[in-house]
């Protein structure tokens, strides 16, 4: 049951890492519906044109969405037909399995979004206060006390979209496997994201947190996840996301496995896939419950 609310609207998260492979829409299709579930109500912005988060609430980005029907207007500044700005209101979609969680879906032409943004900063006329970065935001502003949590999943690469999550978040998750290759890349990332905090004037994310995904528990994973914890510090969660042939196959299915009423395989397997998920939730939750509450970060 929700132990408390947002005061001034929800808070966004933003789950996002440079490095693709690292489970960051299956992040997304848990934690959404889990706090969907336990009474938050919950909004996720699929902003990733592979729009995988979208499959996983039953439409077909390929035949059933159009560009209109994603965040692109929204970045490229376009007006509606009645002259005001383009909307995330118009563009919320019901998740057709869970209570409490909308989204706002995805599709191929998401990345012309990413072309026109950038388009329209450069090409503007004189007089013309379209910023690139800021178009989600203002958007999200318009919608903010609807909901008691918004979650964006984002594209594996930086980009306008990339920007503009960065730009609207309060937290960012960033999920990443227990190998050196993803440390590494985790690790330019990151310093990507200080330079971009330092020139986004306004940016306000006030806790970073790593996340551990498909962890398989094998000597080598425990010999790099001792060496991630000793780098990333006290940022990265306790909980670990175990590597599971469940979710695998929930995710084939483009279900969460919330969403699959019993074991595809094992049983077992099945089992242990809910409380895993369920433990790493919680975490996360509690991060974001802190700053509803506003108990300081020991740290970004």
């Amino acid at each position: 049951l929700v132990s408390s609310k947002p005061e001034g609207g929800a808070k966004v998260i933003v789950i996002e890492n440079q490095k693709g492979g690292v489970g960051k829409t299956t992040t997304v299709a848990h934690l959404a519906p889990w706090a969907a579930l336990h009474g938050y109500r919950t909004l996720v912005i699929d902003a990733d044109s592979q729009a995988s988060f979208t499959a996983y609430q039953g439409l077909n980005p390929d035949i059933e969405l159009y560009e209109e029907d994603t965040i692109s207007p929204i970045l490229q500044g376009d007006q509606d037909d009645e002259g005001k700005p383009a909307s995330l209101a118009t563009r919320i979609k019901k998740a057709p399995h869970i209570e409490n969680l909308w989204f706002v879906p995805s599709c191929l032409d998401l990345a012309n979004g990413d072309v026109g943004a950038y388009k329209r900063q450069f090409l503007k006329e004189p007089g013309d206060d379209y910023v690139f970065f800021n178009r989600l935001k203002l958007a999200i502003d318009e919608i903010r006390q609807d909901y008691d949590l918004i979650i964006i999943d984002c594209p594996p690469h930086i980009s306008a979209i990339t920007y503009n999550s960065v730009y609207a978040a309060d937290m960012m998750l960033i999920p990443l496997g227990a190998h050196m290759l993803d440390l590494a890349s985790t690790a330019r990332f990151i310093d990507w994201l200080k330079m971009v905090m330092d020139q986004l004037p306004g940016a306000a994310i006030s806790r970073i947190r790593f996340m551990i995904t498909n962890y398989d528990e094998k000597p080598a994973s425990q010999d790099n996840l001792k060496v991630i914890r000793q780098v990333l510090g006290e940022h990265v969660l306790k909980v670990t996301a175990l590597h599971s042939s469940e979710i695998q196959r929930a995710g084939a299915l483009f279900k969460s496995i919330y969403e699959v009423p019993k074991a595809i395989g094992s049983r077992d397997a099945w089992s242990r896939a809910c409380r895993t998920m369920d433990a790493v939730n919680r975490e996360v939750m509690s991060q974001i419950e802190d700053l509803w509450v506003g108990v300081p970060a020991s740290g970004k």
